[in-house]
């Protein structure tokens, strides 16, 4: 939905307006497990993550969930996806409630929000126009 995402911006970033449509947020959970191709189980979640670069077995380690997380919007705030990402993270920890998600959106206070997720690991797979 249509929101404040003050929360989950960047201290240092310039928009002029923190107010974003997020139209998607999706999270899927995938278990790895030997003698199973990453690219397999990835395409069986969104054929648009079958890209070879990112499913090496050298960087999926046998027995590793993955998580995914697919974001959809017409634009974003700096470290926007990066700062849910984090919130989210410490939502699956216990370190914040599901249902205080609401309440760090309408705080408009990054500082009340979860730490900022890495950026390894975080891949742009597909950008439309």
């Amino acid at each position: 939905g249509t929101h404040d995402f003050s929360s989950f911006r960047a201290s240092e970033c310039s928009a002029r307006s923190p107010v974003r449509t997020l139209n998607r947020l999706e999270i899927t959970s995938i278990s790895y497990k030997k003698g199973i191709s990453p690219l397999f189980l990835l395409s069986s979640v969104n054929p648009s993550l079958c890209h070879a670069e990112l499913v090496s077995e050298s960087i999926i380690p046998c027995g590793s969930t993955l998580v995914i997380f697919t974001f959809e919007a017409r634009s974003y705030l700096q470290h926007m996806v990066r700062n849910i990402v984090g919130t989210l993270i410490d939502v699956g920890r216990g370190k914040i409630k599901p249902s205080d998600i609401k309440t760090l959106i309408e705080k408009k206070d990054r500082r009340c929000a979860g730490q900022i997720a890495p950026s390894h690991g975080l891949y742009l797979i597909e950008v439309r126009y």
